[in-house]
Protein backbone atom coordinates (compact mmCIF):
# COMPACT_ATOMS: atom_id res chain seq x y z
CA UNK A 1 0.00 0.00 0.00
CA UNK A 2 1.43 3.41 -0.99
CA UNK A 3 1.66 6.17 1.56
CA UNK A 4 -0.29 9.33 0.85
CA UNK A 5 0.87 12.90 1.35
CA UNK A 6 4.47 14.00 1.36
CA UNK A 7 7.05 11.89 -0.43
CA UNK A 8 9.43 9.99 1.85
CA UNK A 9 12.31 12.10 0.56
CA UNK A 10 12.53 15.74 -0.44
CA UNK A 11 15.47 14.97 -2.71
CA UNK A 12 13.48 14.79 -5.94
CA UNK A 13 14.37 15.96 -9.43
CA UNK A 14 11.87 18.80 -9.09
CA UNK A 15 13.38 20.06 -5.83
CA UNK A 16 16.88 19.75 -7.28
CA UNK A 17 15.85 21.83 -10.29
CA UNK A 18 14.18 24.41 -8.03
CA UNK A 19 17.32 24.66 -5.87
CA UNK A 20 19.47 25.19 -8.96
CA UNK A 21 17.09 27.87 -10.27
CA UNK A 22 17.29 29.79 -6.99
CA UNK A 23 21.10 29.60 -6.91
CA UNK A 24 21.36 30.75 -10.54
CA UNK A 25 19.10 33.70 -9.73
CA UNK A 26 21.21 34.75 -6.70
CA UNK A 27 24.57 33.12 -6.04
CA UNK A 28 24.73 34.72 -2.59
CA UNK A 29 21.58 32.98 -1.35
CA UNK A 30 22.00 30.88 1.79
CA UNK A 31 20.87 27.31 2.42
CA UNK A 32 18.49 28.65 5.07
CA UNK A 33 16.87 31.04 2.56
CA UNK A 34 16.47 28.25 -0.02
CA UNK A 35 14.96 25.94 2.62
CA UNK A 36 12.51 28.64 3.67
CA UNK A 37 11.47 29.41 0.09
CA UNK A 38 10.96 25.76 -0.87
CA UNK A 39 9.54 24.61 2.50
CA UNK A 40 12.26 21.97 2.84
CA UNK A 41 14.50 21.16 5.77
CA UNK A 42 17.93 22.75 6.02
CA UNK A 43 19.60 19.31 5.86
CA UNK A 44 17.77 18.27 2.69
CA UNK A 45 18.64 21.52 0.92
CA UNK A 46 22.27 21.22 2.04
CA UNK A 47 22.43 17.67 0.64
CA UNK A 48 20.86 18.67 -2.66
CA UNK A 49 23.15 21.68 -3.11
CA UNK A 50 26.42 20.01 -2.10
CA UNK A 51 25.93 16.35 -3.06
CA UNK A 52 23.67 16.46 -6.11
CA UNK A 53 24.37 19.90 -7.61
CA UNK A 54 28.02 19.82 -6.41
CA UNK A 55 28.17 23.46 -5.31
CA UNK A 56 30.30 24.84 -2.53
CA UNK A 57 30.48 28.31 -0.98
CA UNK A 58 33.44 30.46 -1.99
CA UNK A 59 33.53 34.06 -0.76
CA UNK A 60 29.80 33.88 0.05
CA UNK A 61 28.89 32.70 -3.46
CA UNK A 62 27.86 29.27 -4.72
CA UNK A 63 30.29 27.91 -7.30
CA UNK A 64 30.51 24.55 -8.98
CA UNK A 65 33.25 22.31 -7.64
CA UNK A 66 34.48 20.93 -10.95
CA UNK A 67 35.88 23.14 -13.69
CA UNK A 68 34.95 22.36 -17.27
CA UNK A 69 37.67 21.88 -19.89
CA UNK A 70 36.86 25.35 -21.23
CA UNK A 71 37.33 26.93 -17.79
CA UNK A 72 40.61 25.09 -17.24
CA UNK A 73 41.90 26.33 -20.60
CA UNK A 74 40.84 29.89 -19.80
CA UNK A 75 42.61 29.69 -16.44
CA UNK A 76 45.85 28.63 -18.12
CA UNK A 77 45.54 31.50 -20.62
CA UNK A 78 45.01 34.13 -17.92
CA UNK A 79 47.60 32.99 -15.41
CA UNK A 80 50.75 34.21 -17.28
CA UNK A 81 49.16 37.65 -17.75
CA UNK A 82 48.40 37.95 -14.07
CA UNK A 83 51.88 36.78 -13.04
CA UNK A 84 53.58 39.34 -15.29
CA UNK A 85 51.28 42.14 -14.12
CA UNK A 86 52.18 41.69 -10.44
CA UNK A 87 55.79 42.58 -9.68
CA UNK A 88 57.59 40.33 -7.25
CA UNK A 89 59.17 42.15 -4.33
CA UNK A 90 61.50 40.43 -1.96
CA UNK A 91 60.71 41.45 1.60
CA UNK A 92 63.40 43.49 3.32
CA UNK A 93 64.48 42.63 6.82
CA UNK A 94 65.03 45.50 9.24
Amino acid sequence: MEARGRPSSSRTDINTARDEEIIQRDRRVTVREIASELYLSYGNVQSIVTDELRYSKVCARWVTRALSSEHKGHSNDVQPHISSAIPFRRPTLH
